[in-house]
């Protein structure tokens, strides 16, 4: 079951609010509109600027959450989310033309489907 109040520490808490904050950008609602090309941009053609973005940012906190910490994250609507982004996008950005990239995508498997298993979760 997942809460939309959860056990995630304040300090967690932050890296999950930058997590969503850096590949969403404050200003656009997710909920409620298409994103920007720019956004598009970089999303999908990023490249190497992205890529090192998102490495100095976050790679740190993606390496604790393979390493088995930050399980609280998959029992909240916004931590579930970023663990996401964390196995199935950024991995591609940290570890490009590697097969680490892709080596997360069973724990994003995972994850997604308990999102849609609990119907109520993002509501």
């Amino acid at each position: 079951m997942v809460s939309n109040t959860s056990a995630v520490p304040a300090n967690e808490r932050v890296i999950i609010t930058n997590a969503l904050e850096y590949w969403f950008t404050k200003d656009w609602d997710r909920h409620t509109s298409a994103p920007s090309k720019e956004l598009f941009q970089k999303w999908f053609f990023g490249g190497s600027p992205v890529d090192q973005e998102i490495a100095e940012q976050f790679q740190p906190h993606m390496e604790k959450f393979f390493a088995g910490d930050y399980e609280a994250w998959k029992h909240d609507k916004d931590g579930a989310l970023a663990l996401v982004i964390f196995c199935d996008q950024w991995t591609r950005n940290v570890y490009r033309k590697s097969p680490k990239a892709f080596a997360y995508d069973t724990k994003a498997i995972e994850i997604a489907e308990s999102i849609i298993a609990d119907e109520g979760r993002f509501s």
